[in-house]
């Protein structure tokens, strides 16, 4: 009985495991995806035409390479009628990022100001390495005063599949020793005299 509990409990486990692979799929609410600026709230939402899943709105995690189109909407009324300029960052040396962040992200693009039209601001752009990025978002608030705001994602790393892969395998793990325990005797057998 003990047995049966415990391989039901490691599926249901993987199980949850499986469903956390697909981190995008339903509505695009989660909170990695929105971003604080000036005590205004945007979401970012990443597409990639060219991917399996073009109509698909990606987070923290664009899991192919290519060209992208990277939307910044704005949650609040704050951010209505203020002009923003958007910046792709691209992480080139993690010791830089520890001991030098201000040399460690190169310069990729960059937009002009532009104000946020039908309440969304986009930038275009080819993605052709795996890697760590950043949105540098610059808000300006007046003339003389900007904010800005900077939000790192992952591009070309396919959580998905990687997320499937080790579920699977861990099921494969539990199943060889499930049945390597039915293999076991269950009380150890006397021998007669």
């Amino acid at each position: 009985m003990n047995r049966i509990v415990i391989f039901l409990s490691s599926f249901f486990i993987l199980n949850i495991f499986a469903s956390s692979a697909f981190p995008h799929a339903g509505p695009h609410e989660s909170q990695n995806c929105f971003i604080t600026i000036a005590n205004n709230t945007a979401r970012f939402s990443g597409y990639q035409f060219q991917s399996q899943h073009p109509d698909q709105a990606y987070c923290r995690v664009l899991p192919d390479l290519g060209s992208v189109v990277i939307k910044i909407e704005p949650v609040t009324s704050g951010l209505i009628n203020k002009k923003v300029s958007l910046q792709l960052l691209q992480l080139h040396s993690w010791l830089d990022l520890v001991f030098n962040p201000d040399k460690a992200l190169l310069s990729l693009k960059k937009t002009p100001l532009q104000e946020f039209n039908n309440g969304v601001v986009m930038m275009q752009t080819d993605i052709q390495q795996r890697g760590v990025y950043a949105l540098a978002i610059e808000l300006q608030l007046n003339p003389q005063e900007t904010r800005s705001e900077k939000y790192f994602f992952l591009a070309g790393v396919p959580v998905t599949e990687i997320l499937v892969l080790f579920s699977g395998c861990i099921l494969v793990l539990l199943t060889i020793i499930f049945l390597r325990q039915l293999r076991k005797p269950k009380f150890p057998q006397k021998h007669s005299q």
